[in-house]
């Protein structure tokens, strides 16, 4: 073959095109072939109540591509099934990368109020755009957060719109109904019993409604009518083994006497079966009774106690009693599958509780090996150690999430609140390095690292020139101006260091108790006392690290002398 032929190079040429063009075409197009691959995948995993592994599968989309709205709103779903929280930062997301869908704002509002976050909720529903604030969805979910905000009016106003746009919508008229029972006006009242004992006529409305009329009862001490709606309830031929679980409750309340006997009775039917087991113990560790649930746990089968679900609410019992010795042995050899990071770490608290520390230690550590592949065990075992007080795990788990995933802002979230609620400087100087290297664009992150520096007397040449370039960035921004302030008076240009902030009026300085805390102490290091009185006085009103509480102290004891 002759090289030199220009024939030859000219269908080369054009040969490379073409493959390069196909190349660019189908690149593309394999990758968005490849995320709809794993977002079945991860509903696969989804549906069949594999959550961790769904929530692995819709990550991996994700890095693939980060606006995949599908994989976002499936992460959101999976941990909203998880009972996690964290739902709602995913929900908000997916609004982000879709505004104009009047299905993520509402989604968003429905968690956060699931979850009881009324602030975001709130922020949901304003989203929502106006031809989608005519939905009984929308009205429903305005209603029960007018609830969570105690204002009876508006919610009834909310649920009234709904029920004229689907009138034969029982759930909102169960919410109207359980509203009007609370009212001052009889007739209101009476119409309320009414609809709701006509709702518990329909197979799908009938426990609600009928606990709802019971609760009222108590409510208003008519004990005798809420004992009847309950055993109503509890002996019904459709009644389910939660409706006589519930009517437990009612005897505990009303009639005490009567409650072992069905105890005894619902013991005998849930003795074969592990959910019922399971509803059962919870009920009477709740109410009193973790001997009693320990003692009947003990008669079960083995195929029935052998039910994890069963042995982590009977671990409860053993917490309940702060029978730390008898938790150890009972999960010594135990084996909890998929759950087995829960098993050690309850088992880490039984030894701690003991003060047995190395073996604390020791299955700590193994059930964050166990969790550690899988982003929802590992929230899990976060949340244990924050409800258990032990500070340093949980912070330790964290910082986990924040390097399994980067892309996360949840973990920096919570990070930052612990951090803050505790005053503690090194934490914070340690969080906002991450945050203002993850993102470098962010001003208020570098401003906030820069100060921390400061603060700490740290990373010296770095603080003193981001704080410049914040400042320059936004000369006009009060917070970045103190902070370049600060930076200058540090580093021993106090005249101008106050010059930068006298540009600012001094009502607007005075509006934020933190910045005129640096305000008043350099004007008092250089000697201007009477000009750093009113805003020491302000700066007393604020929130401050242990730094910034030495810097007040010390310049009020300068106008002290």
């Amino acid at each position: 073959m002759n090289l030199l032929n220009p024939k030859f190079w000219r269908n080369l040429g054009i040969t490379l095109a073409l493959f390069v063009g196909v190349a660019i075409i189908s690149w593309p197009q394999y990758q968005k072939w490849k995320e709809r691959r794993i977002i079945r995948q991860s509903r696969q995993f989804f549906y069949q109540g594999q959550l961790n592994q769904a929530l692995i599968s819709a990550h991996q989309v994700l890095s693939l591509n980060e606006k995949n709205l599908e994989a976002v709103r499936l992460i959101a779903d999976i941990l909203e099934t998880g009972s996690s929280p964290q739902a709602l930062i995913w929900r908000k997301r997916a609004w982000e990368l879709d505004s104009k869908n009047k299905t993520n704002a509402l989604a968003w509002a429905g968690s956060a109020l699931k979850f009881g976050n009324i602030k975001s909720c709130a922020e949901a529903l304003a989203q929502v755009p106006a031809e989608a604030k005519e939905s009984v969805i929308f009205h429903e979910i305005s209603g029960l957060l007018a609830l969570r905000q105690i204002d009876p009016t508006k919610a009834e106003n909310h649920f009234t719109r709904a029920l004229k746009l689907d009138p034969a919508n029982d759930a909102v008229l169960w919410h109207l109904a359980g509203l009007n029972l609370t009212s001052t006006n009889p007739a209101l009242q009476a119409a309320a019993i009414e609809n709701l004992e006509g709702l518990a006529q329909k197979p799908g409305s009938r426990s609600s409604s009928l606990r709802t009329l019971a609760n009222y009862f108590f409510t208003v001490t008519n004990r005798s009518k809420a004992l009847e709606v309950s055993t109503r309830l509890a002996t019904s031929p459709t009644a389910t083994f939660s409706d006589k679980v519930y009517h437990l409750t009612s005897l505990h309340l009303v009639s005490p006497g009567q409650v072992d006997p069905l105890v005894s009775t619902l013991q005998n039917e849930a003795i074969l079966n592990a959910d019922r087991s399971h509803e059962l113990v919870g009920w009477m560790i709740r109410h009193g009774r973790a001997g009693q649930a320990l003692a009947w746990y003990q008669t079960l089968g083995t195929n029935v106690s052998g039910d994890i679900l069963l042995q982590m609410a009977v671990s409860d019992a053993f917490v309940e009693l702060r029978d730390w010795p008898g938790l150890e042995v009972f999960l010594v050899k135990k084996s909890w599958g998929e759950k087995e990071y829960l098993r050690r770490a309850t088992l880490a608290r039984a030894y701690r509780e003991q003060e047995n520390l190395r073996a604390s230690e020791t299955e700590w550590e193994g059930a964050v090996r166990l969790a550690i592949s899988n982003p929802m065990d590992l929230v899990t075992l976060g949340r244990l150690a924050s409800n258990w007080k032990w500070d340093e795990q949980s912070e330790s788990i964290l910082w986990m999430l924040v390097k399994a995933f980067p892309e996360q802002q949840w973990p920096l979230e919570v990070l930052y609140e612990h951090y803050n609620e505790n005053q503690n400087t090194p934490g914070l100087y340690r969080l906002f390095k991450v945050i203002s290297e993850n993102d470098s664009k962010s001003l208020v992150a570098k401003n906030n690292f820069a100060l921390l520096c400061l603060l700490m007397g740290v990373e010296k040449g770095r603080s003193h020139q981001m704080a410049r370039e914040v400042f320059q960035e936004s000369p006009t921004n009060l917070v970045f101006a103190c902070t370049y302030a600060f930076s200058q008076f540090l580093s021993g240009n106090t005249e101008n260091a106050i010059k930068v902030l006298e540009d600012f009026p001094a009502n607007q300085i005075l509006q934020n108790p933190n910045t005129s805390l640096y305000f008043g102490y350099m004007l008092a290091q250089n000697s201007r006392k009477e000009n750093a009185r009113p805003y020491l006085q302000k700066a007393q009103s604020a929130r401050m690290l242990p730094e910034e509480k030495f810097m007040l102290d010390d310049a009020l004891d300068l106008l002290r002398r």
